[in-house]
């Protein structure tokens, strides 16, 4: 679709309308829904099995700590809902405070919602 800018709103081509018209046609997500196609509330029930299944006795902070992950900020607030082995806390030098979970807690609801790992994950720490 090409577009011709007339002034400080375009038009298309094809129909020429206005792109805002066009912008309000397109499909909305649906709400209760991530973009990637996860209900939220199907996010939390599975923080909460998978935690059920892999015991709550996770140390996430302090020496010896088990292996974690931040979630991408979608899920956060979900996970945690389902989930009691989180911890917030703030990486050296950053003013941004950070979520962190025990890995093998976010695979195992990873498996259970039938995603890859990535599509919850935001990095590793």
């Amino acid at each position: 679709m090409a577009v011709r800018v007339h002034g400080r709103r375009g038009t298309t081509e094809r129909t020429g309308l206005p792109l805002l018209r066009e912008a309000l046609e397109r499909p909305r997500r649906r709400t209760g829904y991530s973009s990637d196609g996860l209900r939220f509330t199907d996010v939390t029930e599975a923080f909460r099995a998978a935690e059920e299944a892999l015991g709550t006795g996770w140390k996430v902070r302090g020496r010896n700590h088990c292996e974690r992950v931040t979630l991408r900020p979608r899920y956060v607030r979900y996970a945690a809902a389902g989930s009691t082995s989180w911890e917030r806390f703030y990486r050296k030098g950053s003013i941004k405070e950070r979520t962190i979970f025990p890995r093998a807690v976010v695979l195992k609801a990873a498996e259970l919602l039938g995603v890859h790992p990535d599509v919850l994950i935001g990095r590793e720490c």
